[in-house]
């Protein structure tokens, strides 16, 4: 007897960051969705650390793959389309390493795709413009807990999800926006396989350098009129670790001009000059007629 296919695959890239995969690890073992409904598949992109032996401890826990590709640099958009090539579930939901799971998140992105074919949008609380190396969010956080601390965190009106106002400001009708491919974050993002099928999946034209390789692929699947939809109960916390903010910067800059030559889109031109956050609010202020700054 053939073995039922997942409903949903797991892609979780990393590099050296076997600590923050097992918060991420530990939060997927603790979900309340039946274990055989998904799998887990990591995507190591040259790993030095321990991070197979992390994996390790959660095999038998759920299904779990564990794909190693050799050090090269900074290679994120070929370690997604591995986990692609690899994953059987029909609804491919992407997930950061330190990303830290609420136990009904993956049963929220399944719900939600429904006989629909769209990007839902998961929430993030707890990332960070600029590092704080006191790490003090970490310390706030129960990995035992999630869901308290994500509660516990929205009542107080803390650490929100730093696309907050975006949401606030369309009434989480991410549609309602001019550039809903801005919001296509893949720390806590799923679609279906089948659009990415007919999309295409992550230019690798984009490794090497931080960032962008997301925003390309939800520009080009929007193009093909698909629905972009947030779910706040699909809600995950973002665990803190050190970041080059000024280095990232100029990568992702490089990353923006490649976007801009690439689509040839008024809204790439934008976009060189803030970030993904902002630049509805930046497009906004365009029609408005009032000067960017």
């Amino acid at each position: 007897m053939n073995k039922k296919a997942p409903s949903i695959s797991i892609i979780i890239p990393t590099y050296n960051r076997a600590y923050l995969l097992d918060y991420t690890l530990m939060s997927i073992n603790a979900q309340t969705l039946d274990k055989s409904l998904f799998e887990v598949i990591v995507v190591d992109d040259g790993s030095s650390d321990n991070t197979r032996e992390t994996v390790g401890k959660y095999e038998g826990n759920f299904p779990l793959k564990y794909l190693f590709q050799e050090d090269d640099g900074y290679r994120v958009a070929t370690a997604r389309n591995l986990g692609i090539a690899n994953a059987e579930g029909e609804i491919l939901l992407f997930i950061d390493s330190g990303i830290v799971l609420d136990p009904g998140c993956i049963s929220a992105h399944l719900a939600s795709h429904a006989d629909q074919n769209l990007v839902v949008i998961g929430y993030v609380l707890g990332i960070e413009e600029v590092y704080d190396p006191g790490e003090t969010l970490l310390k706030e956080i129960d990995l035992l807990n999630p869901r308290d601390t994500i509660n516990r965190f929205i009542a107080g009106d803390k650490y929100l999800d730093i696309r907050e106002s975006v949401y606030a400001a369309c009434g989480d009708d991410i549609m309602a926006l001019q550039a809903p491919w801005a919001m296509f974050w893949t720390g806590n993002l799923s679609v279906r396989s089948a659009e990415l099928q007919r999309t295409g999946v992550f230019d690798t034209a984009y490794d090497q350098r931080w960032g962008v390789e997301d925003i390309d692929l939800g520009y080009r699947i929007y193009k093909n009129n698909v629905r972009f939809v947030l779910n706040r109960k699909a809600a995950s916390l973002h665990c803190p670790h050190f970041s080059d903010t000024t280095e990232k910067l100029r990568q992702e800059h490089h990353n923006k001009l490649y976007f801009l030559q690439k689509h040839n889109i008024p809204e790439a031109e934008v976009f060189m000059s803030c970030t993904a956050r902002d630049l509805n609010f930046e497009l906004k202020q365009r029609r408005a007629g009032i000067p960017l700054t």
